[in-house]
């Protein structure tokens, strides 16, 4: 990988600028969908969980082979889009005929001239979509989720400017419940395929932009499950578990005083419970957030391994006083220890050799032609 120094100083196009990473983002979490209830928690139960609302399908689209021909009024409410094309989100723009898929190696696609890229071939995908909120959105706060955008996008809600995100492969979120209103809204946003952040991904891999995975709402509890953290290891002899959890839980409202408990369940492959912890969350006084946590021993678990990959299920669900379910959260997790002794990478006591492959996903079906609409240059 080639390394070159920056300049810090700001630059007049937001894209060159690498003192502005993002803006208006929610903090990162761990990777979780939270619902009413366990039964429909996790993040392969979206289309049953009534927590989320799905924005992928089609939406209108327009794509620019330079900075200068892009639409900067894009994000106007009265704006006509109807003469734009379709595009399928998620979907890399490429696989659907706009622009050319470019592979490299080690060389940068533009010139190299760190923050700056070449704005006279910057190709720019613009997003526009029209939903209403689902009847069961109202009064909670509405989060926007976005699980990879490969690009430097800016995103606004019903004309009004959310945020900027340039880090693809990891969420991207924001709070839009006061962007938002009654009936139709409309998401608007701009996809910069290369930023200034592209210095920092000159690797072996196929250059892909747009948005690349699942874009949803979802509908959060005044008070609800921010993060949490979980860990289960092993003790020195590898032979019992160690089980640690620890759980964000966040107020959105000022006048919230309420009690509250999170009650954290770990299930085995059999759904049988093997701990369950009621812990109570200190009162809010307002906005902010409280932790709680604990550690317990297990007696032998299942430990896992690549060739064992035994995994328990966690429930978190957090709880009102009259000890109803608001949220709830489910993970996995197995029982492990990871080590460094004499050079050696041992799992569970054990030395392992790792042996793989640099591996990106790719929007399925991935075949380079020449039925392209926009082609905006050949790669040597």
């Amino acid at each position: 990988m080639l390394i070159y120094s920056m300049s810090v100083v700001a630059q007049s196009n937001f894209w060159e600028n690498p003192q502005l990473v993002e803006e208006g983002k929610e903090a990162p979490r761990t990777y979780f969908v939270a619902a009413e209830s366990l039964e429909h928690a996790g993040s392969e139960k979206l289309a049953k969980n009534t927590n989320i609302q799905l924005l992928n399908g089609t939406w209108k689209f327009n794509f620019a082979e330079k900075v200068a021909d892009r639409p900067v009024d894009f994000y106007n409410t009265n704006i006509n889009d109807q003469t734009w094309d379709n595009i399928e989100v998620p979907g890399s723009w490429e696989m659907q005929g706009f622009g050319v898929p470019v592979y490299t190696n080690v060389p940068y696609i533009f010139p190299k001239n760190p923050p700056f890229v070449d704005n006279n071939d910057l190709p720019i995908g613009t997003y526009r979509k029209t939903f209403e909120l689902n009847d069961n959105f109202d009064g909670k706060e509405i989060i926007l989720h976005f699980g990879s955008i490969s690009g430097a996008a800016t995103i606004y809600i019903n004309g009004q400017r959310v945020g900027y995100t340039k880090v693809a492969k990891v969420p991207a979120e924001f709070n839009i419940t006061q962007q938002l209103k009654p009936g139709k809204n409309t998401i608007a946003m701009q996809v910069f395929k290369w930023s200034d952040a592209s210095y920092i991904e000159d690797q072996d891999f196929w250059r892909l932009g747009g948005i690349e995975r699942d874009v949803f709402l979802i509908a959060r509890p005044k008070v609800s499950i921010e993060d949490y953290t979980l860990l289960a290891d092993l003790d020195e002899q590898y032979q019992n578990g160690i089980f640690n959890a620890e759980i964000d839980i966040r107020s959105f409202d000022n006048n919230k005083s309420s009690k509250y408990n999170v009650v954290v369940t770990l299930f085995d492959a059999n759904n049988k419970k093997i701990v369950s912890k009621k812990l109570a969350v200190k009162p809010f006084n307002g906005k902010g957030e409280q932790k709680v946590s604990f550690s317990q021993k297990v007696s032998k678990p299942l430990q896992w391994s690549a060739e064992y990959p035994n995994l328990y299920k966690v429930g978190i669900e957090l709880q009102n006083n009259e000890g109803k379910t608001i949220e709830a959260a489910v993970s996995h997790v197995g029982f492990r220890k990871i080590e460094i002794k004499n050079k050696q990478l041992l799992v569970n006591g054990r030395p392992v050799l790792i042996k793989g492959t640099n591996l990106h996903e790719h929007h399925e079906n991935m075949v380079i032609t020449s039925t392209a609409k926009h082609v905006s240059r050949t790669f040597n």
